[in-house]
């Protein structure tokens, strides 16, 4: 089975477009993504939901999520969770890894 990492932030929730409305409506706030409840609430990516659960479906493929956490929210680990479990289904939840250096993933036998 070919295994597939998906990003979370810019690939299934558009962060780039809820940050910068953050910053329109709250412009004394530098960092939105500090701000509790950001992550859980971020807008999906037009059709990467539908994407990633066409993915899910077929059976030759292994399906992660890998995302980085924000350090400046540490409630950034549980918000990133509970938006996949919103936009996806709990099970998925178990399939999310939540990494700062995502090049440990790589499969290094290929290097």
């Amino acid at each position: 089975m070919k295994v597939i990492y998906i990003d979370m932030d810019g690939v299934l929730a558009d962060i780039k477009k809820d940050w910068m409305k953050s910053l329109v409506e709250k412009p004394y706030i530098k960092y939105p993504q500090s701000v509790p409840s950001f992550f859980e609430n971020l807008t999906p990516v037009k059709g990467a939901i539908e994407s990633v659960n066409l993915l899910r479906r077929i059976k030759k493929y292994d399906v992660w999520i890998l995302t980085a956490p924000s350090v400046k929210n540490p409630l950034c680990y549980t918000e990133k969770r509970l938006w996949i479990e919103k936009h996806f289904d709990y099970e998925f939840c178990k399939r999310l890894i939540i990494c700062n250096d995502k090049s440990l993933l790589k499969d290094r036998k290929n290097f």
